[in-house]
């Protein structure tokens, strides 16, 4: 399962960054080390951590064992536990590396709510100007959480979390997503944009990938 993971991992995070930004990019940023963990970890409020980033050398991805052949080949799941993770927890490796905007901060900064987020529904977030709950936890995550929601979620489906985020949300959603693609254009030379078209297209060939050979 951990090779499988291996195989997917380097198809649809660092051959997508390779794609769009250069080798060069994904071999100074990427972390040096991957940790492959059965189980999914948790926190003291009992929600569920399938993922973290550590100094930005170590990527650490939970929940190894629940992949099965129905899972590998299914887009969404695979996003849900492990694709997101990937592309959050390497957000968090490039934000150590170069500061983001600190406006960023400011735009929804009377939303945040600490380890309350798991209290949250998707459409509370969405409205108050969050992509996901969690990302109503601080900052940094939230900048996390829109970018990697951002390059792994399809047009139509982006907007219909705009869409749920109605006229109090999508507004801040939108401000916070141009900060963004500034910071990733400026600080790396990378288009989120393209990223996501990359990414896409990379998921519609899942079920044509070969993962038992690693190439």
């Amino acid at each position: 399962k951990t090779a499988k993971l291996a195989i997917l991992t380097k198809y649809l995070w660092f051959d997508a960054y390779a794609e769009v930004a250069g080798v060069n990019f994904v071999k100074a940023n990427v972390p040096r080390t991957i940790v492959a963990v059965g189980i999914p970890g948790y926190t003291r409020q009992r929600t569920m951590v399938l993922g973290s980033a550590e100094g930005g050398y170590k990527v650490t991805l939970n929940n190894i064992n629940s992949l099965d052949s129905v899972t590998l080949t299914n887009y969404a799941a695979m996003t849900e536990f492990y694709f997101h993770t990937m592309h959050h927890e390497f957000t968090h490796i490039l934000n150590q590396k170069k500061p983001y905007d600190e406006n960023f901060q400011h735009i929804t900064e009377s939303g945040y709510v600490s380890g309350d987020w798991y209290m949250k529904s998707n459409s509370t977030a969405h409205q108050a100007g969050f992509v996901t709950p969690y990302a109503m936890s601080e900052p940094i995550e939230d900048f996390a959480e829109m970018l990697s929601v951002y390059v792994t979620t399809a047009p139509n489906d982006w907007q219909a979390i705009m869409n749920d985020a109605g006229t109090s949300g999508a507004p801040l959603i939108q401000a916070k997503l141009d900060i963004i693609k500034s910071y990733m254009k400026d600080s790396w030379n990378l288009n989120i944009d393209q990223l996501r078209d990359i990414v896409i297209r990379r998921a519609s060939e899942l079920n044509q990938l070969n993962l038992n050979e690693l190439k």
